[in-house]
């Protein structure tokens, strides 16, 4: 009896065992058909993302669209495999950032600007069947979604703080000794090349401030940031040695570093991109300059340029020769992407120095032998000329990323330069204005009969100088690319010149408003000979102080006259970052 029970469970139970291993032998393939799958899904998401990310505004040049970013992303998916609508592909540009409740995480923030962008979210949902082995119906769909973020940037250091190449550093010395209060202070050839090919990692200056991120660095002062470059840089280098002589400037201890370094907390500078020694020095004096300007409610005035030996014409007395100097705004070193901020800004700014001069000058010429009938003596004639370089400020705008054997990054600038101003009268301290103010003067000596009648003034002169050079708005693209690798003598330093060819390559005009001979009698003929010596000095004398004084000076200091210099000096591309499944903020 209970063998027949026995066999009667046995026949009962055995089918159902054998049915629960078939089913779930089914589940056991269906499910590793549906990772398999999702596996898939995952490989088409990875590519289609790192895709698009290319054409980001980060990283895309200077053309894109979510047109762009949406069809690389379609192409690489497919491939991989994908084989569904366009529209099944979710495409987001976006920024991946630092979690705001958590900052060793990253998260993904979609931005509906590209422009802000530098990363692409790629986003794949689908319904399979949970089994396809068993009857339909049997089992719900599940939905299988996968999704990946990929962030490429490029950061870039750029300056408009001057450049160093070809340019002598008496008048940048000048300039800094009367910052300093040293009015010998020097700087040669050597100096000013080692300050211009001096870079610094922003990692070496945090150690030295002692903080972890630029954005924190940006409150402290700038003596700090001058303890830091000597340190890093050494004391007995020119960067240490300078750096040094600025911490005892009257003024330092109101600049802060953010008045010197532009970037903000959006950029996440690494900790391996660069800044020269010659911007980070140059600005900090400028600003030490300007504080000094505050303070004082005077000018900073040079009286020492004769020791320089400048090239003038020999009409001009150098010991004459004064120079006053009023900064407006000083420059700024600048490290970021080439992307907009979420207010819609743009995140990598610099800005050239808006700078003007006043120079006081006495000319004089020979006594000199008119038509014969006369001798002409125009003795000492001080002319004093006001030149208003403006300035100018610019911004990174595009970034075409190196990518497969392309090692190289095209760059592109928005740049405004602000008009220029020169011409006889005087700056307006407040504003940095040229206020024009015609020379009114009685000069010259006239000898007459061989020196039996002397008429002394003989001219009343009234006349202006004027130049002007309109300001210039342009969008350029960096020519040529910049090369990311660095070989064994350093990494490359691209200087873009917005058609800055300098006063020699520009007009001014003398006018001549009255000449009076103050004197009856005067032949006309004469009288003309009088007008054209006069105008012709005045013509000599300003062009000599504009090319041998104001133009290497500006150009030192990154004022370019009539456009601007820019300088890329160092740029780092640190390879995609993808992340999958990242968690996504403010959608």
């Amino acid at each position: 009896m209970n063998a027949r029970r026995q066999t009667g469970a046995l026949m009962v139970i055995t089918p159902l065992v054998i049915t629960a291993i078939l089913l779930f032998t089914a589940l056991a393939i269906d499910g590793a058909r549906l990772l398999s799958l999702r596996a898939d899904m995952q490989s088409q998401v990875n590519a289609a993302a790192t895709a698009a990310a290319g054409a980001s505004q980060a990283c895309g040049g200077a053309a894109v669209s979510m047109q762009t970013m949406n069809a690389r992303a379609l192409a690489a998916a497919q491939a991989q495999g994908f084989d569904g609508d366009a529209s099944d592909l979710v495409v987001q540009a976006g920024v991946i950032e630092k979690s705001a409740s958590n900052p060793s995480e990253v998260v993904f923030r979609p931005v509906t600007d590209i422009a802000q962008s530098n990363a692409t979210r790629v986003s794949y949902s689908r319904d399979e069947p949970i089994s396809r082995l068993l009857p339909d119906g049997f089992l719900d769909d599940v939905r299988v979604s996968v999704n990946s973020a990929v962030r490429k940037e490029v950061i870039a250091s750029i300056s408009a703080a001057g450049s160093t190449a070809g340019v002598d550093g008496g008048l940048v010395g000048a300039l800094l000794g009367g910052i300093l209060g040293q009015p010998g202070y020097t700087l040669d050839p050597t100096d000013m090349s080692s300050l211009g090919n001096t870079l610094f990692s922003v990692g070496d200056l945090l150690d030295g401030l002692g903080v972890g991120t630029l954005e924190d660095a940006l409150p402290l002062g700038a003596d700090e940031l001058a303890t830091a470059i000597r340190t890093v840089g050494g004391a007995a280098t020119p960067a240490g040695d300078l750096a040094t002589r600025l911490l005892s400037a009257s003024g330092i201890e109101t600049v802060v570093i953010s008045d010197v370094i532009s970037t903000l907390s959006e950029a996440e500078v690494p900790r391996d991109a660069k800044f020269r020694a010659y911007d980070l020095l140059v600005s900090t004096a400028l600003n030490v300059l300007q504080q000094q300007q505050i303070l004082s409610g005077s000018p900073l005035t040079i009286t020492n340029l004769n020791a320089l030996g400048l090239p003038l014409t020999s009409a001009i007395d150098q010991n004459s020769l004064t120079l006053e100097v009023y900064v407006n705004r000083p420059p700024t070193a600048a490290v970021g992407p080439a992307r907009q901020d979420i207010n819609g800004d743009w995140i990598t700014t610099f800005y050239a120095p808006d700078i003007s001069l006043e120079i006081g000058v006495s000319a004089e010429l020979p006594t000199l032998n008119l038509l014969g009938l006369a001798e002409f003596g125009i003795g000492s004639l001080v002319i004093p000329l006001a030149v208003d370089l403006g300035g100018g400020q610019g911004a990174l705008v595009s970034a075409s990323c190196a990518a497969g054997g392309n090692n190289d990054v095209v760059f592109g600038m928005d740049m405004q330069r602000q008009a220029v101003s020169l011409g006889t009268g005087t700056i307006d301290e407040p504003t940095g204005d040229h206020l024009s103010d015609p020379l009114d003067v009685n000069i010259g000596t006239l000898k007459l009969l061989a020196g039996l009648i002397t008429i002394d003034p003989i001219v009343g002169l009234e006349a202006t100088i004027d130049g002007t050079i309109g300001s210039v708005s342009a969008t350029e693209t960096m020519n040529p690319a910049y090369p990311l690798y660095c070989g064994a003598g350093g990494c490359s330093s691209l200087v873009y010149d917005q058609n800055s060819g300098g006063f020699s390559g520009t007009s001014f005009s003398v006018q001549i408003i009255d000449l009076e001979i103050l004197a009856t009698g005067i032949d006309t003929s004469l009288a003309n000979a009088i007008l054209s010596t006069v105008t012709g000095l005045l013509n000599t004398v300003v062009g000599s102080l504009l090319e041998t004084l104001v133009d290497p000076l500006a150009e030192a200091l990154g004022v370019g006259i009539g456009g601007m210099q820019v300088t890329i000096y160092e740029a780092s591309q640190s390879g995609s970052q993808l992340i999958e499944n990242i968690e996504v903020v403010g959608n």
